[in-house]
């Protein structure tokens, strides 16, 4: 048991990163509006599209490329290596 932000925990999948990462290895360089169609984002709750694409950004996982266009980061997760939700 330790006290707040004194431990570092596992990393956790994020799986609504995972699901942008994808569609942007499928399809390549996406503008804001087409990454959220292919991803399926518009059925997320409220305005969680968003936040999920702040975090990718903020992660590496996704590059913002200015005017609304969005392709893989320099941190986008290697899809051979396994994933797995530390428990």
């Amino acid at each position: 048991m330790g006290s707040e932000g004194s431990e570092e925990r596992p990393a956790r999948i994020d799986y609504e990163v995972d699901d942008l990462v994808r569609v942007l290895r499928d399809f390549g360089t996406l503008t804001r509006d087409d990454l959220r169609e292919r991803s399926g984002a518009r059925d997320w709750p409220d305005d969680s599209f968003a936040a999920v694409l702040a975090r990718a950004v903020a992660e590496g996982s996704i590059k913002d490329l200015g005017d609304g266009l969005f392709e893989l980061g320099p941190d986008a997760p290697d899809p051979s290596q396994a994933r797995y939700d530390p428990p």
